[in-house]
């Protein structure tokens, strides 16, 4: 009874981190394009405020 057991709990945590690493895949690509775009921003606002006048 046991040795059956063990194949299904190994099946669980497989399974697990199967679904952990799809949504991953989901998620942090999306984060990343967030982060581009507040980076490419505070760049932008930074550059403004450090401007030398004319």
């Amino acid at each position: 009874m046991k040795q059956s057991s063990v194949p299904k709990a190994v099946e669980k945590v497989l399974a697990g981190a199967i679904r952990r690493e799809m949504a991953l895949e989901d998620f942090v690509p999306s984060k990343l394009l967030k982060l581009g775009t507040l980076i490419v921003w505070c760049n932008s606002t930074n550059m403004r405020e450090n401007a030398m006048p004319l």
